[in-house]
């Protein structure tokens, strides 16, 4: 399978969605996206889990889109152009997936173990939190490369992340970016040792499930927002998401566990 089975720690309730083309380097095949897709539907709907983390199997996270689905459809003339082809496979496939880790409904981590290239790169940003193994590297390919443009979201996730000098040093010069220099951009949260890079990140899954899942998305709704609206709009959407979110019995019990831990003693 193109697709690792995934695993549901059903005590922690967090899922590992792992890309399983090691030998591909993961790269993005049509039948690695249409599972991909299947299992972020599944996972979204299914009740036992809290939080996913997405990683890929061996030495690489994702090398980005397999050049030889689209050879191989390429040469069944099916389309008028290769424009044309690539175009359907973004509409059908690539979009998509992408946009499905965007906006999942639970918190989403992704480990990135080894290179994540072009659209992989894009789709390990794709995360609330990102983690970086200590071989992690990000590189957009696409200019460089192939003489297009960055794709699966780049140029939105690379301006909000690390700004408009980030975003196109990244994209136009096509550089691979360590782990450490990913971090000091501002791309991931964190360097983790390869050896610990998995367990770290169902850790950090397993403390986000702690937080309930409509306060996280409201949180990535907010954030993503904010570059666009002004300091009184987020005030306002902030009280907003509060009166709901105070109102709830485990907002009190929340404060009730608190003072008691602080309770002046004797």
């Amino acid at each position: 399978m193109s697709l690792a089975p995934f695993a549901l720690d059903t005590a922690s309730g967090v899922a590992t969605l792992t890309m399983n083309r090691p030998e591909r380097l993961n790269a993005l095949g049509f039948e690695l996206m249409d599972e991909m897709l299947a299992a972020l539907a599944t996972l979204a709907k299914d009740p036992a889990c809290k939080a996913l983390v997405i990683t890929g199997a061996g030495k690489a996270f994702c090398a980005g889109a397999d050049l030889n689905s689209f050879a191989e459809v390429h040469a069944q003339q099916r389309y008028m152009d290769s424009g044309e082809q690539v175009s359907e496979a973004m509409r059908e496939r690539f979009n998509p997936v992408v946009a499905a880790m965007f906006a999942f409904p639970k918190p989403l981590v992704t480990a990135i173990n080894g290179m994540a290239a072009g659209g992989g790169a894009a789709m390990a940003l794709a995360a609330d939190v990102v983690l970086c193994g200590a071989s992690g590297k990000l590189k957009f390919v696409q200019a460089q490369q192939l003489s297009i443009v960055a794709d699966l979201g780049a140029h939105w996730l690379l301006q909000r992340l690390g700004g408009r000098v980030v975003a196109l040093g990244a994209m136009l010069l096509g550089e691979t970016l360590d782990a450490a220099r990913s971090a000091s951009l501002g791309l991931v949260w964190e360097v983790i040792p390869d050896a610990e890079l998995l367990v770290r990140a169902q850790a950090a899954a397993a403390k986000l499930v702690s937080v309930p899942a409509d306060v996280v998305v409201a949180t990535r709704t907010m954030v993503d927002a904010s570059p666009g609206a002004g300091f009184s709009a987020m005030l306002e959407a902030e009280r907003m998401y509060q009166r709901e979110f105070c109102a709830r019995p485990a907002f009190l019990a929340k404060i009730d566990a608190f003072l008691g831990q602080h309770k002046p003693r004797g």
